[in-house]
């Protein structure tokens, strides 16, 4: 479907669906942040005003804790889901985890390197990445025979693009019971995650321990493993930059991440809450947010035991 513009921030559809609104959940890569991995001075001043509201910032990654953490100085204190859902953690404190228990990591990684012992594999433990030898000279790493670690993993790291025919479909059949095989569109890479690890489960669970629910959620995404996140919100929002499935899922379509997209979600949230009367063109324009059809709104979401 074509996105048709959304009605002004200040119409009464979207200022009752703001009242109720009091976290954004942001996705960083392609979502938050510029094509530079930078935060605009744009999204930073639309953050500073969300906050000043005495709404929260709650960021969902697919990154590692410690890429999650290269942000401004003024998003490092906010929640943070990273591994797609398999951590959670708060300045410093690390609240959940859904790993893959070490011996189930150890066994599926020795069957592939003995079938495929040249298959490069990535190994996120304990906010560390193991692997056979480097494949990013930026990235911290620690070389090894990833036979001989023996620890619960975050997620395991293939490239399709290092895959002969055929070989994927026998590595998904040596999955570890229940894991989940998560592809991205938009990189070369495919992860394996323990059951029911995604940010939709690891947002709830963070709702649940503080008092909210999916209710007072607007979330912000681009890539598959942002759709279910999207879909669960109350208010989901798809980047202009968003793989169809997110668009799909999403009730809102905004701008792409070179020209703000996420700050103009907040932007018109906060204006709409505020019943500010400054200039808004771009948004009678119909250039802050157009609307999208959800495929399915998908409210229950597993809860890790």
């Amino acid at each position: 479907m074509t996105p048709t513009p959304l009605p002004s921030a200040f119409s009464g559809v979207w200022r009752a669906r703001a009242q109720s609104i009091r976290l954004a959940a942001l996705d960083l890569d392609d979502t938050l942040l510029t094509p530079g991995k930078e935060v605009s001075a744009r999204t930073q001043a639309a953050l500073e005003a969300w906050v000043h509201t005495g709404r929260q910032v709650l960021l969902a990654t697919g990154r590692p804790p410690r890429y999650a953490k290269a942000v401004p100085d003024f998003l490092r204190d906010a929640p943070m889901i990273c591994y797609n859902g398999a951590w959670i953690e708060t300045q410093g404190k690390i609240l959940y985890r859904n790993d893959i228990p070490a011996a189930d990591a150890q066994a599926f990684l020795c069957r592939i390197l003995t079938r495929y012992p040249d298959q490069w594999l990535g190994l996120e433990a304990d906010d560390v990445l193991y692997e056979p030898r480097k494949s990013r000279p930026h990235f911290d790493s620690v070389v090894c025979d990833l036979r001989t670690v023996h620890k619960p993993a975050a997620k395991i790291i293939l490239r399709p693009s290092e895959m002969a025919p055929g070989q994927e479909a026998w590595i998904r059949n040596a999955l570890p019971a229940g894991c989940i095989w998560l592809n991205s569109v938009q990189y070369d890479i495919c992860q394996i995650m323990a059951p029911h690890t995604d940010k939709a489960t690891a947002l709830a669970w963070w709702l649940e321990a503080n008092g909210m629910s999916f209710a007072q959620v607007v979330a912000v995404g681009d890539d598959t493993n942002d759709a279910r996140m999207v879909a669960c919100a109350a208010t989901g929002v798809a980047m202009g930059n968003a793989v169809p499935e997110v668009q799909r899922a999403a009730d809102f379509v905004t701008a792409d991440n070179r020209a703000d997209g996420a700050a103009r979600v907040l932007e018109s949230i906060v204006a709409s809450d505020a019943g500010w009367r400054r200039d808004v063109s771009d948004m009678e324009a119909g250039r802050i947010l157009t609307t999208g059809r959800r495929a399915r709104r998908g409210r229950t979401v597993r809860k890790n035991a």
